[in-house]
């Protein structure tokens, strides 16, 4: 059985660790606290280490061990355990693959600072109050900050260790927000209204550290990011990229998980937190988005899976009828079709409009995501609305392929949404 190790902490290496304890093989999953081993599964072929190791104890684990691969999971901004390991097992000689989180698109008023220390040198020539995203580490160096203890908020893991720091830092009880993430933009927003916080201190986390989330509640509270730039990236694979490695390289079994979901009575707004939460962990979105509005050329962002110009996210829903939001759109019929291997999906929706609603148009709009998990639209093709009875009908489709190779085979992953939209008066109640 092949043995393998991961130095984790972070959300990447949680959900690998995950992975790996279903394939056939031996996991020691290394995190340096007991809080990140509570994060992590229980299983046969899983030994979990809870403290953080010297570089001497990450050189005797791997003498001993003799791990057929090594993979470092750590935090973007760990860049010195990210030396210590790749240290390590060169004088080992064991295979080493780093994974990788990938940067985020910030605002363009954000303010960039190469580490701590910069940042605290430009805030103290700011005013206004300071929300802290960064953790309890290098809370102390903050403390130099100009009233510090009354312009500064932070936010740490609910850990006896994070409130500490905290107290050391001279930051009152009522100026701690001692919370374990993630955190929505709504959430993220009161805390920047709460404490009336004009700049949001944080790093590049990824989407898995809810860096657009942070921008987006930012951009709506008024106040600016202030971003600690992480180190330089060195080469290395993003989750799905590299359990698609370990697929090929063990011979592990690697199906996608699919999650079907719907919108409930028709508004982004109704969406329920899993469903956000799986939008933002999906690396393959399928649907569209329904406006009436004329828009080209540029990206259309949604904000925490929902879009603020748009009718619907078109998602198959569990009885297979939702609701979209606008009135004359009074309900969709879905279709769901995945092949057995799971490499072609296909959702087919019509849409009934009331054709009372008068003289209108509907732009299908193709989403997409980016590797960080920022949701976008695209323009797309339109359709004019302008019948007085029913039986008017139109059609598109949008279609998407992504090519990987995986044991040395070429495998296509297909994507089909298909919408029809087709005026009919809603049913009448006769009494």
């Amino acid at each position: 059985m092949y043995k393998l190790c991961v130095f984790g902490g972070t959300t990447e290496g949680r959900e690998l660790v995950e992975f790996l304890n279903t394939q056939p093989c031996r996991v020691t999953a290394c995190v340096a606290t007991e809080y990140g081993q509570t994060l992590l599964p229980e299983g046969e072929n899983l030994t979990v280490s809870a403290r953080p190791l010297p570089v001497g104890e990450i050189g005797a684990l791997l003498q001993a061990e003799r791990f057929d691969l090594v993979i470092d999971a750590t935090h973007p901004y760990a860049a010195s355990i990210t030396r210590s390991i790749a240290a390590a097992c060169e004088a080992a000689g064991v295979e080493h693959w780093r994974l990788l989180r990938g940067a985020s698109e910030a605002p363009e008023d954000a303010v960039f600072a190469e580490n701590t220390d910069e940042a605290v040198r430009f805030l103290s020539g700011t005013e206004g109050n300071i929300l802290l995203t960064t953790g309890s580490k290098e809370l102390s160096k903050f403390a130099a900050l100009p009233d510090f203890a009354a312009r500064c908020w932070a936010r740490v893991l609910p850990l006896p260790a994070s409130l500490e720091a905290c107290s050391a830092a001279g930051l009152s009880p009522s100026h701690i927000f001692a919370l374990q993430g993630p955190f929505s933009r709504e959430m993220d927003e009161a805390m920047l209204h709460r404490t009336g916080a004009r700049w949001l201190v944080t790093k590049d986390g990824g989407a898995a550290g809810g860096f657009q989330e942070k921008a987006a509640a930012a951009r709506r509270a008024g106040a600016r990011l202030l971003v600690i730039g992480r180190p330089a990236q060195e080469t290395g694979s993003s989750l799905p990229e590299t359990i698609g490695a370990l697929c090929a390289r063990f011979g592990f079994s690697c199906r996608p998980r699919v999650t079907v979901v719907g919108i409930g009575p028709g508004s982004e707004a109704a969406q329920t937190g899993e469903v956000r939460a799986a939008i933002r962990a999906a690396d393959a979105l399928i649907g569209a988005l329904i406006t009436s509005d004329d828009w080209t050329g540029a990206k259309i962002y949604a904000e925490d899976g929902r879009f603020e110009s748009g009718r619907a996210l078109m998602f198959p829903s569990e009885n297979g009828v939702m609701r979209l939001s606008a009135d004359e759109c009074f309900e969709s019929k879905l279709n769901v079709k995945v092949a057995d291997e799971r490499t072609s999906n296909e959702v087919a929706a019509t849409v009934y409009i009331d054709p009372s609603a008068g003289r209108r148009a509907y732009r299908v709009n193709p989403v997409y995501q980016q590797p960080d998990g920022q949701i976008y639209a695209l323009a797309g093709s339109a359709w004019m609305v302008d019948a007085d009875g029913e039986g008017t009908r139109y059609s598109t489709k949008l279609e998407s392929t992504v090519a990987r190779v995986q044991d040395g085979k070429r495998k296509e992953e297909h994507a089909v949404v298909e919408i029809a939209f087709e005026t009919r008066f809603p049913a009448q109640t006769i009494r």
